[in-house]
């Protein structure tokens, strides 16, 4: 739920200073105006983003993330229809990458843990590839690399 979405936002901030940009991405584009869905999230949090798009890149969003969406039958108000879908919650990094999701289920206790996991071995995997990119080739190297040699294995 989005509760316990903004409750890990909170908790990753005031006890281990990360810093997230919770989103949230409306399926519901007829009843979910850009005020009504502003009101909605801030409901939950003043932290998370909502969300919305055409048609078409809402069944891109789903096509990606693999979400079920499903409008059931109006019956004597057009707008009083159940929108049933998928409840998942996903982690990016940085960079973009999907690197785990929430499904409903899982509490706020097994939520915290999993999402600081992932967040270690974002900052982990971050720092490995600084120190490939800050490390000097030997002089050695740099001469073979510039005269064009190749080392060989000892025979």
């Amino acid at each position: 739920s989005l509760i316990t979405q903004a409750s890990v936002v909170d908790i990753a901030k005031e006890e281990h200073d990360i810093d997230v940009v919770p989103l949230m991405i409306t399926i519901d584009l007829e009843r979910d105006t850009p005020e009504v869905l502003a009101e909605y999230v801030a409901e939950y949090s003043p932290k998370i983003i909502g969300l919305r798009g055409t048609e078409q890149q809402i069944d891109n969003v789903c096509n990606h993330f693999r979400c079920y969406r499903s409008k059931g039958q109006a019956y004597d108000d057009p707008q009083d229809y159940i929108l049933d879908h998928t409840v998942t919650q996903y982690i990016i990094n940085p960079e973009g990458k999907t690197v785990g999701y929430f499904m409903s289920n899982r509490n706020l206790e097994e939520r915290v843990p999993i999402f600081l996991d992932h967040v270690q071995k974002y900052n982990e995997h971050k720092a490995a590839m600084s120190a490939k990119e800050n490390v000097q080739p030997s002089i050695l190297d740099s001469v073979k690399q510039l005269i064009g040699l190749s080392s060989s294995p000892a025979s």
